[in-house]
């Protein structure tokens, strides 16, 4: 005895591997196309120091604003790479409602790195930027975001959870 599969239900079993295979191609064309890209992603943030005897974060490592707040004096940049090798050339902080950037070319003694530098595909540099003087922490009340300029001329940015303090910063009394 032989059992044969009707007609319609071949042709739905065909037509339904044949989808699965165009949406598994579309799937992997995306993906590539990912893959053998520039993406860098930016991330900005703070740091400061702890003091060795207590434990707790350094009074010298902050500012302090007119209210009694605290801003730390220190800002550092994380610079990821999610794509493909490339070299970066600038990083910084863009400026509110100008074209104007600020550059980290004073950099953190302890933690300076070359610029520009190479990053590897899924790794990561932290350019570190030394303190700010008391006549330019205002200019950070300005920043709208981190950036990154690789190679190649673009310009990825992006913003952190630090921004939303970056407006005490005009604030700012020592």
């Amino acid at each position: 005895m032989t059992f044969t599969i009707p007609t319609p239900v071949r042709e739905i079993g065909t037509f339904l591997i044949a989808l699965l295979g165009a949406v598994l191609g579309i799937i992997n064309l995306l993906l590539t196309w990912k893959r053998g890209r520039v993406c860098v992603k930016v991330i900005p943030k703070s740091f400061f120091g702890v003091d060795p005897d207590t434990g707790t974060p350094d009074s010298r490592f902050y500012f302090r604003t007119s209210n009694g707040d605290t801003v730390p004096k220190y800002l550092c940049v994380d610079v990821i790479n999610k794509g493909v090798a490339t070299t970066v050339n600038e990083v910084g902080f863009l400026l509110k409602d100008t074209n104007e950037r600020f550059v980290i070319m004073n950099q953190f003694p302890s933690r300076k790195i070359q610029i520009p530098f190479r990053l590897e595909p899924d790794s990561s540099v932290t350019v570190y930027a030394d303190a700010f003087e008391a006549d330019t922490v205002r200019d950070v009340a300005k920043f709208k975001c981190a950036y990154a300029t690789v190679a190649s001329g673009k310009r990825f940015t992006g913003r952190g959870q630090m921004f939303r303090m970056f407006e005490r910063y005009a604030d700012v009394i020592d």
